[in-house]
């Protein structure tokens, strides 16, 4: 599969988010030492219904959850409080899925009006080509955030920038169960153009950014693997 994903936002607009963002926040992501913490990333695919009593177990050893846009407020219905609550889209819709949590880990180039919604806001930059070119000067130490096109190879970049090198990653099945993209409503994502995908000889339906999600997940898999990471993966998509 070949699968060319073109950003949802332009590129006047996602850089003129970055430009007033970065410069009216005062807490960015910085690469901080390798320490023994898990972090425990939670996505919206289907089989994270099923895997609510981990998350919660591994939570209550105090292991740390990042919760991807939506599956924050899943979480939240199901009695869990992330401690973070990550955001990398940057359309203005994106406000709708912000829910409670600890810390809100919002990239720069998110919708402006993401930063006036919550407190606890700490910034990263995604490592976008020409982003760096609208940046402040900075004082201190910042990190440019790799991984790819989406919120779920980003944030495991982020926690690994973070100083986690445990990752558990829950929700990130890249694929549609009984016709549902996600394990709750996500209105925002009803007209995504869908594909099917056979891998050992099943078919899985995705979205064309699922899909692509599911390709470049190996190479951040072993970049990560690499660096040092053990990574494990709960759910029964197509990842």
């Amino acid at each position: 599969m070949d699968i060319e994903i073109i950003c949802n936002t332009n590129d006047d607009e996602l850089f003129a988010n970055v430009k007033l963002n970065s410069r009216s926040c005062d807490r960015w992501i910085a690469e901080i030492p390798a320490h023994d913490g898990h972090a425990v990333i939670v996505g919206g695919g289907p089989s994270v219904a099923d895997q609510l009593d981990m998350i919660r177990k591994r939570h209550a050893l105090g292991q740390k959850i990042f919760a991807l846009n939506g599956a924050a407020k899943f979480l939240n219905k199901n009695n869990i409080v992330p401690e973070y609550q990550v955001i990398l889209d940057a359309r203005p819709g994106n406000i709708d899925l912000i829910g409670k949590a600890d810390e809100y880990l919002i990239a720069s180039q998110c919708h402006p009006t993401l930063f006036d919604a919550v407190e606890n806001i700490t910034t990263w930059h995604p490592a976008v080509d020409g982003l760096d070119a609208h940046l402040p000067e900075y004082d201190a130490d910042y990190a440019m955030i790799g991984g790819g096109t989406t919120v779920g190879l980003s944030t495991m970049c982020l926690a690994y920038t973070m100083g986690y090198r445990k990752l558990h990653l829950f929700g990130y099945d890249c694929s549609h169960r009984n016709a549902m993209g996600h394990a709750y409503k996500q209105k925002m994502n009803d007209n995504d153009v869908l594909c099917k995908v056979t891998v050992n000889g099943k078919v899985f339906t995705s979205s064309l950014t699922m899909a692509r999600q599911a390709e470049l997940f190996p190479q951040v898999c072993n970049n990560l693997m690499d660096l040092g990471c053990l990574i494990t993966v709960d759910g029964d998509g197509l990842i």
